[in-house]
Formats: C-alpha cells, structure tokens, sequence
C-alpha cells in the first residue's frame, strides 16, 4: 500500500520487479564493516593466545597482533577488490 514505482533505468527508485536498487552501496559497505571488524577480532585473539600459550611475553604478543592484523588488513583489501564483481543480474 503506497508503494510508489518510479523508472526502472537503475537510477535509484524501484526497479521493474519493485526491488529498490539504492541499497547496493550501503550493503557493500556494511559487508565491509562487518568482516573486517570479525578480522581484526580474530587477529588481535590469536596474537594474544599464540603468545599466552608459548609465554611468549607482553611485547611479543603485541607484535604478533600487529602482523595478524597486517595480514588482516590485506585480506579485507581484496576482499574490497572482489566485491564489485558480484552485482544483481537482470
């Protein structure tokens, strides 16, 4: 009820089939948001572990989250990359 079809040239607005098409940016960047942060939070807990289990000390623990997450940091780069591949079909 009160659903307004505009164009269907993509231009925001709805489509033919209704589906709106201005959510598209704003999926990618909350995809985005959300692995990375699941990245960096997986990174700095297995700095931190790796370095609890071994006793590895206070400084190495911190080194080991920084390359984690130096590594994190280029995964979710190219999962950046790959990410406008993937557009909806039609």
């Amino acid at each position: 009820m009160g659903e307004t079809r505009t164009s269907s040239t993509g231009k925001g607005g709805v489509g033919k089939d209704g589906a709106g098409r201005s959510g598209v940016g704003t999926t990618k960047i909350s995809l985005m948001i959300l692995i990375a942060v699941q990245v960096f939070g997986v990174a700095f807990a297995a700095g931190w572990a790796i370095a609890g289990i071994f006793q590895l000390g206070e400084t190495v623990g911190y080194v080991l989250m920084g390359l984690f997450s130096a590594i994190g940091i280029y995964l979710v780069y190219a999962f950046w990359k790959k990410a406008p591949d993937v557009r909806e079909q039609g």
